[in-house]
C-alpha cells in the first residue's frame, strides 16, 4: 500500500532521501564502474589505442549505457 503525502511533505521527504543518496556517491562508483569496462574490454581483446581513442570510445560506451538505464527507470515509472 503506497502512502501518500501532502505535496510539501513529498518534497521533503524527496529531498531527505536524495541527500541520503548522493551522501554515499553511488554515482562516483557508477562512473568509476563506466570508465573502467570499456578499457578492460579493450584489454581483453588486445585492442591498442591511443589515449585519446580509449577515452571517446569510453565516454560513448558511458553515455549509451547511462541512456539504456534512465530508459529502463522510465519504463518503472510507467508500469
Amino acid at each position: 500500500m503506497q502512502q501518500s503525502f501532502p505535496n510539501s511533505s513529498y518534497e521533503e521527504l524527496l529531498a531527505k532521501i536524495r541527500t541520503r543518496v548522493r551522501d554515499q556517491k553511488f554515482s562516483e562508483e557508477i562512473l568509476t564502474l563506466l570508465r573502467n569496462a570499456p578499457e578492460a574490454a579493450l584489454k581483453a581483446e588486445n585492442i591498442i589505442l591511443s589515449r585519446p581513442e580509449r577515452e571517446r570510445i569510453a565516454q560513448t560506451i558511458m553515455k549509451e549505457v547511462l541512456s539504456e538505464v534512465i530508459e529502463q527507470v522510465n519504463k518503472g515509472e510507467n508500469a
